[in-house]
């Protein structure tokens, strides 16, 4: 299921080469509760559903924090910092109307729960390897979800239709 974070981390990163991230931490300051009102601002402004899930909530520390968006800002290399991607990818699309990320709130407003969905799913079984020796196991269902979720996201991001379908 890692393939389904990097598959959204390289649509994030093909998205920041058009509408780059560089600079964007700069947009946050040191109180995260005027960040988090600043980016609620921003998303319910493009048309999104708020509450903004935890995983995209600017926090003080523990990501994504200042210090892990102006690493996503700094170089794609960082992208892995998924939820850090994504607040950076939020930030940059605040200076640009045409951003991709503001286009897609009118085909899913709630595109950023989908999202987190997808890094919950994947954190399950891509972190539990430095836990265990043994990755945890995806069912077909959680398999099915994962990769319809991750179509259903890039499809939005990239304005393709999406239709839903099966594993077989």
């Amino acid at each position: 299921m890692q393939f389904c974070r990097q598959t959204l981390e390289a649509i994030l990163k093909e998205v920041s080469r058009k509408f780059p991230v560089n600079d964007v931490h700069n947009l946050l300051t040191n109180d995260f509760t005027m960040n988090l009102a600043t980016v609620n601002h921003f998303v319910a402004s493009w048309g999104f559903t708020l509450p903004l899930p935890m995983e995209f909530q600017p926090k003080p520390s523990g990501g994504p924090d200042k210090g892990s968006v102006k690493k996503a800002s700094a170089s794609p290399e960082y992208f892995y910092l998924l939820p850090s991607a994504v607040l950076a990818t939020i930030l940059a699309a605040s200076r640009d109307p045409m951003h991709p990320l503001r286009q897609s709130a009118a085909r899913d407003a709630s595109l950023f729960d989908s999202l987190a969905s997808i890094i919950r799913l994947g954190n399950a079984g891509s972190h539990d390897n430095s836990h265990h020796s043994i990755p945890r196991r995806f069912s077909m269902s959680e398999a099915n979800q994962m990769r319809n979720l991750t179509i259903q996201v890039a499809g939005c991001l990239l304005g393709l239709p999406y239709k839903e379908s099966e594993i077989t």
